[in-house]
Protein backbone atom coordinates (compact mmCIF):
# COMPACT_ATOMS: atom_id res chain seq x y z
CA UNK A 1 0.00 0.00 0.00
CA UNK A 2 1.48 3.70 -1.31
CA UNK A 3 2.01 6.46 1.71
CA UNK A 4 -0.68 7.90 -0.27
CA UNK A 5 -3.16 5.53 0.23
CA UNK A 6 -2.44 5.17 3.84
CA UNK A 7 -2.62 8.77 4.25
CA UNK A 8 -5.72 9.02 2.59
CA UNK A 9 -7.59 5.69 4.85
CA UNK A 10 -6.26 7.43 8.33
CA UNK A 11 -7.87 11.01 7.20
CA UNK A 12 -11.13 9.25 6.13
CA UNK A 13 -11.18 6.94 9.29
CA UNK A 14 -10.63 10.20 11.50
CA UNK A 15 -13.64 11.84 9.65
CA UNK A 16 -15.93 9.10 9.99
CA UNK A 17 -14.62 9.42 13.73
CA UNK A 18 -15.40 13.19 13.98
CA UNK A 19 -18.57 12.45 12.43
CA UNK A 20 -19.63 9.79 14.57
CA UNK A 21 -18.55 11.87 17.45
CA UNK A 22 -20.67 15.37 16.48
CA UNK A 23 -23.91 12.78 15.56
CA UNK A 24 -23.91 11.77 19.30
CA UNK A 25 -24.46 15.32 20.75
CA UNK A 26 -27.42 16.47 21.20
CA UNK A 27 -28.14 19.44 18.75
CA UNK A 28 -29.17 21.65 21.21
CA UNK A 29 -26.72 23.65 22.82
CA UNK A 30 -26.63 26.70 25.51
CA UNK A 31 -23.84 29.36 26.89
CA UNK A 32 -23.68 31.44 29.74
CA UNK A 33 -21.36 33.82 31.14
CA UNK A 34 -21.60 36.02 34.07
CA UNK A 35 -19.76 39.63 34.95
CA UNK A 36 -20.31 41.63 38.10
CA UNK A 37 -21.14 45.87 37.28
CA UNK A 38 -20.21 48.20 39.44
CA UNK A 39 -23.53 50.08 38.61
CA UNK A 40 -27.28 49.94 40.12
CA UNK A 41 -29.75 47.32 38.31
CA UNK A 42 -32.16 50.27 36.76
CA UNK A 43 -29.72 52.46 34.75
CA UNK A 44 -27.50 49.14 33.23
CA UNK A 45 -31.15 47.54 32.46
CA UNK A 46 -32.06 51.28 30.76
CA UNK A 47 -28.36 50.77 28.83
CA UNK A 48 -29.10 47.35 27.89
CA UNK A 49 -32.66 47.53 26.86
CA UNK A 50 -32.02 50.05 23.85
CA UNK A 51 -30.24 48.35 20.99
CA UNK A 52 -28.45 51.26 19.56
CA UNK A 53 -26.28 50.64 22.85
CA UNK A 54 -25.23 47.11 22.16
CA UNK A 55 -22.76 48.68 19.29
CA UNK A 56 -20.54 49.19 22.02
CA UNK A 57 -20.62 46.17 23.83
CA UNK A 58 -21.14 42.96 21.39
CA UNK A 59 -18.72 41.51 19.37
CA UNK A 60 -21.40 42.76 16.09
CA UNK A 61 -19.40 46.82 16.68
CA UNK A 62 -18.11 49.31 14.14
CA UNK A 63 -14.78 49.46 16.35
CA UNK A 64 -13.53 45.91 15.48
CA UNK A 65 -15.18 45.45 12.14
CA UNK A 66 -15.61 48.68 10.70
CA UNK A 67 -17.74 47.42 7.55
CA UNK A 68 -20.67 46.92 9.50
CA UNK A 69 -24.10 48.37 8.45
CA UNK A 70 -26.46 49.16 11.46
CA UNK A 71 -30.19 50.01 11.14
CA UNK A 72 -33.30 50.21 13.69
CA UNK A 73 -36.83 48.89 12.89
CA UNK A 74 -39.39 49.43 15.75
CA UNK A 75 -39.12 51.47 18.80
CA UNK A 76 -36.29 52.79 20.32
CA UNK A 77 -36.31 49.76 23.45
CA UNK A 78 -38.32 47.46 24.95
CA UNK A 79 -40.08 44.99 23.14
CA UNK A 80 -40.04 44.80 19.35
CA UNK A 81 -37.24 46.65 19.17
CA UNK A 82 -35.08 45.22 16.06
CA UNK A 83 -31.34 45.73 15.30
CA UNK A 84 -30.66 44.90 11.71
CA UNK A 85 -27.02 44.15 10.72
CA UNK A 86 -25.07 43.73 7.34
CA UNK A 87 -20.99 43.25 7.00
CA UNK A 88 -19.31 41.43 3.74
CA UNK A 89 -22.29 40.18 2.91
CA UNK A 90 -23.69 38.30 5.85
CA UNK A 91 -26.73 39.75 7.80
CA UNK A 92 -29.21 39.63 10.66
CA UNK A 93 -31.14 40.90 13.37
CA UNK A 94 -31.39 41.07 16.96
CA UNK A 95 -34.10 41.01 18.29
CA UNK A 96 -35.60 42.38 21.92
CA UNK A 97 -38.73 39.72 22.15
CA UNK A 98 -39.55 40.86 25.91
CA UNK A 99 -38.58 42.47 29.28
CA UNK A 100 -39.17 42.77 32.65
CA UNK A 101 -37.72 45.48 34.57
CA UNK A 102 -35.23 45.74 35.89
CA UNK A 103 -34.31 41.79 35.98
CA UNK A 104 -34.08 40.63 32.60
CA UNK A 105 -34.45 41.00 29.01
CA UNK A 106 -35.08 38.43 26.65
CA UNK A 107 -33.84 38.44 22.78
CA UNK A 108 -33.42 36.46 19.86
CA UNK A 109 -30.71 36.98 17.25
CA UNK A 110 -31.54 35.31 13.91
CA UNK A 111 -28.74 34.86 11.06
CA UNK A 112 -29.23 35.25 7.09
CA UNK A 113 -32.82 36.80 6.74
CA UNK A 114 -34.17 33.28 9.85
CA UNK A 115 -31.96 30.44 8.40
CA UNK A 116 -30.49 30.06 11.36
CA UNK A 117 -31.30 31.12 15.59
CA UNK A 118 -29.98 32.03 18.70
CA UNK A 119 -32.14 32.92 21.92
CA UNK A 120 -30.82 34.40 24.80
CA UNK A 121 -31.31 36.58 27.81
CA UNK A 122 -29.66 38.88 30.02
CA UNK A 123 -30.41 38.68 33.53
CA UNK A 124 -29.39 41.44 36.47
CA UNK A 125 -28.90 40.18 40.03
CA UNK A 126 -28.85 43.14 42.62
CA UNK A 127 -25.80 42.87 44.28
CA UNK A 128 -25.25 45.48 46.89
CA UNK A 129 -24.00 48.82 44.95
CA UNK A 130 -23.80 46.50 41.78
CA UNK A 131 -25.46 44.45 39.37
CA UNK A 132 -24.56 41.22 38.51
CA UNK A 133 -25.26 40.18 35.16
CA UNK A 134 -26.04 36.64 33.56
CA UNK A 135 -25.95 36.40 29.54
CA UNK A 136 -26.94 33.33 28.02
CA UNK A 137 -27.69 32.14 24.98
CA UNK A 138 -29.14 28.62 22.46
CA UNK A 139 -29.55 27.43 19.99
CA UNK A 140 -29.81 24.50 17.89
CA UNK A 141 -27.05 22.71 15.58
CA UNK A 142 -28.77 20.87 13.75
CA UNK A 143 -28.17 17.27 12.04
CA UNK A 144 -24.58 18.79 11.02
CA UNK A 145 -22.23 16.70 12.96
CA UNK A 146 -19.27 19.70 13.04
CA UNK A 147 -21.64 22.42 14.31
CA UNK A 148 -22.46 20.56 17.18
CA UNK A 149 -18.86 19.88 17.34
CA UNK A 150 -18.25 23.57 16.67
CA UNK A 151 -20.56 25.24 19.31
CA UNK A 152 -19.15 23.42 22.12
CA UNK A 153 -16.01 24.65 21.36
CA UNK A 154 -17.35 27.88 21.62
Amino acid sequence: MSVLAIILLVLGALLLVLCLIGWSMTSRWKLEERIMIRAAREPLYDYLNELTNWEEWTIWNKQDNPNFIFHYRGPKEGKGAQQCWKNKGHYGTTKICGCQRPACIEYMIAFGGAKSHMTGTLQLLPRGTSTEVVWSISGDAGVNPFKRIFVRLM
